[in-house]
């Protein structure tokens, strides 16, 4: 297997360079090349079953290393292993980016880059010479960015057995988990100097405080960039991910506390790619250690600006909710359209990180509007009704199956919109989003039944280590004995965020549906939702002299789509139980009710998305 490695990673190096084939319509050579990717593809003859695609090679771990001509090698894989001779070839241009004919004919495949890379801007030092790779499943999932990250994914694909689609789909899994959920061969990578640095979203500055950190390790241990992608290599092995492994060193706790590198730090620490490491580095409050790493992780979620954003206690986080949706969704590589699933609800939704509760903030007040947030971000989005477990997914052709997503909810040409989730998927889905999931604590279940039967999980609640004020409010949280006949006596002790789950109506006691108490009502106040900010199926709920005015607001994925509804009719009539997670420590014990005890409930697993769940009694 090392022998296979070493071959296929070092293969592109004695490639014969073939002369450069005239731009069409050009009558002159420019002095430079940059921006002008095309200009780089080599004469080779790719037959007709081939798209160009572009991709950007980044020379280990800074953005401002600047790249040389590169050349970039594509090679088909069968059972396993590259071939020997390349389908297509190219050059960068001086900025790493490169356009390379790829196979369509859905075949894994292989990319090599090798070339010189300079020191970074400012530094004196030696080029070398370094070989970057990333392996694809098929075209659709052309890698962008080609990076260590890449070249350590497709080496542990290796390590599995060889360069199958299998492999590849795991260790493109394990290479984004080990990021933290964020794909490093699809996130962009900007550099924090140019004018792009306000485009930048938290999945980009993420990676680039994951880059920084390997780029002192590399630099300040005097490894080469095949050393740290073994250390890679091996911290997948293990299911490590990069703060496990203090980002190779530099990723200081209170526990095993080390001196800080700042002596490491290069002339262009501060407007480089690890500008935010760098940042990291330099506070004051991590001089003896750190101490608030997810309050880093969450600042690195939010979108970059001009000026550094401060988190506030009163306001809803909005823009970290949307920076948040544009991390990977699902570990699945190319989650966003995937066919390797195996069934119509897709792909599976990874666990985000969890973010603590800034400090000075009232724990459950500031989680409350993170939820909130979350769900108005969604509703605002205008996805459908579809029975995914995620919403940025689109099912190719063989998944677009009738009766998973509403027909109610089209495009403006008429077309079914197949980006949507329904009930269960979207409460576990915004809970994902707006507070992520801590160390030893779990997702909320997606399946409809077994989210409301669910038994309780409050007996030890945990303090989050970050900051100790606050309890890390986890899935399953605790079920409340709030139901249809004492609503009207317990409906005070509601709180935004809560779950009400919904009977089958019609006289059936089978759990069907949850909802989201918004803790809001229908009006033009200034904590009330407008009558014009409702589904369009609102006023279906009413019954014979109901109006919406004055009405509690409950959020919901039903009909045609998450949406704000009025509790009324069927939602009111039909309330099982609640479920409470933000501030579940605080319930009184008398208003908990136990979801495993049959005299209540009856509870039935039939396999994943197969379960059933009853109300018995309401003693």
């Amino acid at each position: 297997m090392e022998r296979l490695i070493r071959y296929i990673f070092m293969v592109a190096a004695g490639l014969a360079v073939v002369s450069f084939v005239c731009a069409c319509g050009s009558g002159s050579s420019s002095s430079s090349d940059q921006g002008n990717i095309n200009s780089g593809i080599l004469a080779t003859n790719y037959g007709s079953g081939f798209s160009y695609m572009q991709g950007n090679v980044r020379s280990g771990a800074v953005e401002s290393r600047f790249v040389g001509k590169t050349t970039v090698n594509l090679f088909q894989i069968v059972s396993g292993i590259p071939l020997p001779t390349p389908f297509s070839t190219a050059q960068t241009d001086n900025t790493g980016l490169f356009s390379i004919a790829v196979p369509l004919d859905n075949s894994p495949f292989l990319i090599v880059a090798t070339g010189l890379y300079g020191p970074p801007t400012g530094q004196n030092g030696q080029n070398i010479t370094v070989s970057l790779s990333a392996a694809a499943v098929n075209a659709e999932s052309f890698p962008a960015t080609i990076t260590l990250l890449s070249q350590a994914a497709a080496n542990y694909a290796l390590t599995l057995g060889g360069l199958t689609p299998d492999n590849i789909i795991k260790a493109g899994e394990m290479i984004t988990s080990y990021a933290l959920s964020v794909d490093p061969l699809i996130t962009p990578v900007i550099d924090y100097t140019s004018s792009q640095s306000a485009l930048a979203n938290g999945a980009q500055r993420l990676l680039s405080a994951e880059f920084g950190a390997l780029y002192f390790f590399q630099q300040a241990q005097g490894y080469t960039p095949g050393e740290v992608v073994d250390a890679i290599v091996a911290s997948l092995t293990s299911g490590a991910t990069i703060l496990s492994t203090k980002g190779g060193g530099y990723i200081e706790d209170s526990t095993d506390p080390i001196s800080r590198p700042t002596d490491n730090v290069f002339a262009d620490s501060a407007g480089g790619i690890h500008r935010d490491f760098y940042k990291f580095l330099e506070s004051d409050s991590n001089a003896t250690g750190l101490k608030n790493l997810n309050d880093f992780i969450s600042a690195l979620q939010q979108p970059m600006s001009s000026q550094q954003t401060t988190t506030t206690c009163t306001t809803p986080q909005k823009d970290n909710s949307t920076a948040r949706n544009a991390l990977r969704q699902s570990h699945v590589q190319n989650w966003q359209s995937t066919g390797k699933v195996k069934s119509y609800w897709g792909p599976k939704a990874a666990s985000l990180p969890y973010i603590s509760v800034p400090p000075g903030c009232d724990c459950k007040e500031w989680k409350t509007q993170q939820v909130l947030s979350a769900i108005d971000m969604y509703v605002k989005m205008g996805i459908n009704y579809c029975h995914h477990h995620i919403p940025g997914w689109t099912p190719p052709a063989e998944f677009r199956i009738s009766g998973t997503c509403s027909s109610k909810n089209t495009t403006d040409n008429g077309t079914m919109l197949w980006q949507g989730v329904d009930c269960s998927n979207f409460t576990s889905w915004y809970y994902n989003i707006a507070l992520g999931v801590a160390k030893g604590s779990k997702s909320l279940n997606s399946d409809i039944a077994t989210q409301a039967c669910e038994a309780n999980d409050n007996t030890s609640p945990v303090k989050d280590p970050n900051n100790t004020s606050c309890y890390i409010d986890g899935a399953p949280g605790v079920v409340l004995n709030y139901n249809n006949q004492n609503f009207d006596n317990i409906s005070s002790k509601l709180q935004a965020g809560d779950l009400l789950y919904i009977m089958g109506g019609s006289g059936s006691d089978k759990i069907t549906h949850v909802i989201t108490w918004t803790g809001k009502k229908v009006g033009t106040g200034a904590n009330e939702i407008p009558e014009s900010s409702l589904a369009p199926d609102a006023k279906s709920y009413l019954g014979t002299g109901q109006k919406l005015a004055g009405s509690w607001v409950i959020a919901d994925s039903h009909y045609a789509g998450p949406g704000y509804r009025p509790f009324v009719g069927w939602y009111r009539n039909s309330l099982s139980h609640i479920r409470r997670i933000i501030g579940q420590a605080n319930v009184p014990a008398a208003d908990i009710i136990d979801p495993s005890k049959s005299t209540d409930f009856v509870y039935l697993y039939g396999g994943t998305d197969n379960a059933t769940c009853w109300r018995k009694s309401f003693n």
